[in-house]
């Protein structure tokens, strides 16, 4: 919370996710001489931990060297999941994918033994695995159907196409949003493919290379997992809302039996919100799509808590429906493509059974 205009702050209140964040904001209190010698107060919003820590050092009316509340800051806060594991759990598997398609193919045949024996030397210093066991994964996920979300930065893929009605932007008015990000915050209406082409088709005259984007990046999404490029639907914005909705995923129990804490491919999802909208078109494509998932018995701002996840990552409400329509009463974790692979990749998942627990290594 910043005080537009005022050159003095004696009340600083503020959000921190990360030391780093801490230090910077909780600095901005000391930028400017102050006119009298009223205390300044600073009001940090912090995770639990953080607050346990810090309370049993800090004490009121204390005086504290500056270099050693800095230190106890950094040292109170996780340092951020960096997903070290990623490199020997399934980079194997995403070089072996490379040399597949491209690596190998751009060499002469009287060079490829070189070339082959170099590169796998390579690959085994890059992500501390043999060869052969990245070749293994290669044709797993491949016939799992796995693979390819390895092989992409589109992160979780959850687009959709809007027209923006809201008034507020001159240029061309269709736009490519995140599904989440419009779910929770816009107010907004279904449009159907055909509504959506004739859109486009009274645009052309005045922006066609716009239009032309469109038409390539905008088509709906294929059925199958390695179908990444495309939208899950088309959508009329005409606002945002003051207060956003919750939004949750919903799939049968049965979908997701057994492949708790795995990369695998899942389908018949669909999503909901509250307050309701109508949701009916892009529900009936998520159900048909095949989606690369990774899901766990865990609420999504414990998984992100309890392993530090960077704040902007993708992870989002689930709830499973069983026989006769109920929902199961605590809501799991679901994640996407990329993000799916770089959770299942933490490894050490505590998975709740009837009888007793388990770790999913």
């Amino acid at each position: 919370m910043d005080f537009v205009g005022e050159r003095a702050k004696d009340v600083l209140l503020f959000e921190a996710r990360t030391g780093s964040q801490f230090i910077q904001r909780l600095g901005r209190i000391a930028r400017h001489a102050k006119p009298s010698g009223i205390p300044d107060w600073a009001v940090a919003l912090v995770p639990e931990y953080v607050y346990h820590f810090l309370a049993e050092r800090l004490r009121e009316g204390q005086h504290y060297d500056r270099w050693d509340l800095y230190r106890w800051i950094e040292e109170a806060y996780q340092v951020p999941e960096d997903f070290g594991r990623y490199l020997q759990r399934h980079a194997p598997a995403e070089f072996c994918a490379a040399r597949a398609r491209v690596i190998e193919k751009l060499f002469l045949s009287e060079s490829a033994p070189q070339i082959r024996e170099a590169l796998g030397r390579l690959g085994e210093t890059l992500t501390g695995a043999p060869e052969g066991r990245g070749w293994a994964l290669y044709h797993q996920y491949r016939e799992e159907g796995i693979l390819t979300p390895l092989l992409t930065f589109r992160g979780s893929g959850l687009e959709v196409a809007i027209v923006d009605e809201r008034g507020t932007d001159p240029g061309f008015p269709l736009k490519r949003y995140d599904l989440m990000v419009l779910l929770r915050r816009g107010a907004f209406s279904e449009l159907s493919p055909d509504e959506y082409e004739e859109i486009l088709n009274s645009l052309e005259e005045r922006w066609p290379e716009e239009v032309a984007l469109e038409r390539r990046y905008a088509r709906l999404i294929g059925t199958d997992p390695g179908d990444l490029l495309g939208v899950y639907g088309y959508f009329r914005l005409t606002g945002w809302l003051d207060r956003p909705r919750r939004v949750w995923f919903e799939v049968p129990e049965e979908a997701v039996r057994g492949r708790v804490g795995q990369v695998f491919v899942l389908q018949e999802l669909e999503v909901y919100t509250d307050p309701e909208v109508p949701l009916r078109r892009l529900n009936r494509h998520l159900r048909r799509k095949r989606l690369v998932a990774w899901v766990m018995d865990t609420h999504p701002a414990a998984l992100r808590l309890g392993r530090s996840l960077p704040p902007l990552f993708e992870v989002y409400e689930l709830r499973l429906r069983r026989l006769g329509g109920q929902l199961s009463q605590s809501p799991w974790s679901i994640a996407f493509n990329q993000n799916a692979f770089f959770l299942e990749s933490l490894g050490g998942w505590r998975v709740r059974r009837k009888e007793e627990p388990a770790i999913v290594l």
